[in-house]
């Protein structure tokens, strides 16, 4: 009885670290490390999109765009995650999907 009781638990714990670990890498996976170009596609108050990011991949509209990096035709490497949101601006309705940068390189 007292070696199902200690097999019970060493499995429960084994089973606890295991499901811990493949939380984090869930997390780890949904960001992404990329380098583009920052652009200012003009004011929003005047039908502009703001401020963008062009990479490889497409245009996209960071949500926390620090000041300092504010320089159109700035290269900027970054890690960021998708919000699942998009952004329509300017006079014909451009569609870009929304990051959130979380660290700079």
């Amino acid at each position: 009885m007292r070696s199902l009781y200690n097999f019970l638990t060493l499995f429960i714990v084994i089973s606890l670290l295991f499901s811990a670990c493949s939380k984090d890498e869930q997390s780890d996976s949904k960001s992404k490390r990329d380098c583009g170009f920052v652009r200012d596609y003009g004011d929003l108050k005047t039908d502009g999109c703001g401020w963008l990011i062009e990479m490889a991949s497409g245009i996209y509209r960071p949500i926390n765009l620090s000041n300092d990096y504010k320089i159109s035709g700035r290269k900027l490497c970054f890690t960021y995650l998708s919000t699942d949101k998009g952004f329509l601006c300017g006079l014909q309705g451009d569609y870009y999907e929304e990051i959130s940068i979380t660290d700079y390189h």
